[in-house]
């Protein structure tokens, strides 16, 4: 504008800050980009100081103004021509919503994109190669979309109404049908009614914002005609992917099932990020293990050869030179600028050609059978032998090996089984000898309790017999008349100092003393010393 310019004729700016009003990325060069900060955004804007920051790296920056031609011409061409060489290759378009990924990948009807010119490429390349000496070759095209389904993600045919599609770990893709195409206008049609299906819806940051990951794949088969069948012999893929725009809430304003979508979209951005990150450092450090990020999203296990150096990938980043996008271009420039330093020199050709060799896998069979009959004899029985004295080399090594090691252990468990037993002898000793005393101290205890008894029972019948006892024991006494004659006739002894004293069957002990004269019954019971 005029007021820019006469502004930068009164006070000329240095040459990194000569950019448009409103914008915040200019191309320094055919390789590298500056990024400023809006003044809005600068911690320390009173000093009127600028903080410009460039990125650089790229294999090319085109600037708003170039034409879908000149994209075609450095990005997809290289791709296009090493896809008719019979090389496999990617390019995936990716940058936050509304800056024009779908556009340049699709692009209209007046105005056609990558994939509209990359057929036009093929077909015509493909008509000049039928009058040379080079084999007829047949074109496939597929076309799906990956999208979220509440928490989880589907994939959609975009060519067929094929309601269930699987991906299967080989990275094909089970149910997708391919259609074989023979010219640019027809599959140009095919792409436009697959557009028709693809998910889309409005928010607050893009009118016609993509809600899906597409992906499109143009497969070559090259064929050659033997006198009894026809066999593919090679079969090189060209998959171009438009991502869907990373977005964010605040300026999206999506809610509820948009807002899932959000979710799933940046979900997939950052692991594809983080896929290209880890082949980066892998390729720094060779010794460092390559991460398997790509099992976290559908899309990078689709790309999975791609993510992990096995075939080629180009990069498209689409970004939003205003101010008002500041946040979002320097955090995907912050993000993917070191992806660039990400090389592809040293491809595995053999990985683009795996239809051919497995066509010719039955050919490969039949001469490694030749030559196995034919080198069969002699070194097979030298070998055999060989083997078997090193298998039995091998076994007795472990049999020795095992053997000591059981040994050892034994040695151990026996020692320990000795010391156990040495202690249990010892404490079956000192009970013994416990017991011993306890017993001697029980059969004391026995006679004391003998001798106790006796003594009770005596004290107890002398007890009994006291005077009063007596009394009233040989007043309720009635003795028959024979019994007081015979006490009274017995009454006599000859020797009237003759004592005796016997035990009767009670156990008690009976004094008897002689008495003279005689007594009688009554007289004798009526005395006070004759019994105890």
């Amino acid at each position: 504008p005029a007021a820019g310019r006469a502004r930068a004729k009164e006070q000329p700016p240095p040459k990194k800050q000569q950019q448009p009003p409103g914008v915040c990325l200019v191309a320094t060069g055919p390789g590298s980009v500056a990024l400023t900060v809006p003044q809005a955004k600068l911690v320390d804007h009173r000093r009127g100081r600028t903080a410009t920051e460039v990125f650089d790296g790229f294999s090319a920056v085109l600037p708003p103004d170039s034409s879908q031609n000149d994209i075609f011409t450095q990005v997809m061409n290289p791709l296009v021509d090493e896809f008719l060489g019979g090389k496999s290759g990617l390019l995936v378009a990716m940058g936050p919503t509304g800056s024009g990924k779908t556009h340049t990948v699709f692009g209209t009807a007046r105005n056609p994109g990558l994939v509209p010119l990359t057929l036009q490429k093929i077909f015509t390349a493909a008509d000049e190669s039928e009058g040379g000496n080079q084999s007829p070759r047949l074109f496939y095209l597929s076309m799906f979309e990956i999208l979220c389904e509440g928490k989880g993600e589907r994939i959609l045919d975009l060519l067929s109404d094929a309601a269930e599609l699987v991906l299967q770990q080989s990275a094909t893709i089970k149910g997708l049908k391919e259609v074989a195409i023979s010219s640019a206008m027809d599959a140009e049609s095919l792409v436009s009614r697959g557009m028709l299906k693809r998910s889309t819806a409005a928010t607050d940051a893009n009118s016609e914002s993509s809600r899906s990951q597409c992906i499109i794949t143009i497969r070559a088969v090259h064929k050659t005609v033997d006198q009894k069948s026809e066999h593919p012999t090679s079969g090189s893929v060209l998959t171009i992917a438009d991502l869907a725009g990373a977005e964010r809430k605040k300026n999206t304003g999506n809610k509820g099932s948009r807002l899932l979508e959000s979710n799933f979209i940046n979900n997939t951005s950052m692991v594809f990020g983080l896929c290209l990150r880890a082949l980066l450092d892998h390729q720094k450090n060779q010794k460092k293990t390559l991460e398997k990020h790509f099992k976290n999203s559908m899309l990078t296990r689709y790309l999975k050869d791609y993510l992990e150096g096995r075939k080629k990938m180009t990069l498209i980043l689409n970004v939003k030179p205003g101010e008002d996008d500041y946040a979002d271009t320097s955090y995907l420039l912050r993000q993917a600028s070191p992806y660039m330093k990400i090389r592809y020199t040293s491809l595995d050709e053999s990985s683009d050609l795996v239809s051919q060799k497995r066509t010719n896998v039955s050919l490969v069979c039949q001469e490694n059978k030749k030559r196995r009959k034919v080198n069969k004899p002699e070194p097979e029985v030298v070998t055999a032998e060989e083997k078997e004295l090193q298998r039995v080399s091998r076994s007795e090594q472990i049999m020795k090996n095992l053997f000591n090691a059981l040994w050892t252990v034994s040695k151990q468990k026996i020692s320990e089984s000795e010391v156990a037993a040495k202690s249990m002898r010892e404490l079956l000793k000192d009970k013994d000898i416990e017991i011993l005393e306890l017993k001697k101290e029980l059969d004391d205890l026995k006679s004391r309790c003998s001798h106790v008894k006796q003594n009770d029972a005596a004290s107890i019948a002398i007890s009994s017999v006291s005077q009063t006892d007596l009394a009233s024991a040989l007043d309720n006494v009635h003795l028959s008349t024979e019994l007081v004659q015979k006490i009274s006739e017995e009454s006599t002894y000859s020797d009237p100092e003759m004592s005796s004293a016997y035990r009767d069957m009670t156990g008690l002990y009976v004094f008897t003393v002689n008495m003279s004269p005689p007594i009688s019954a009554h007289s004798c019971f009526g005395s006070e010393s004759i019994f105890l």
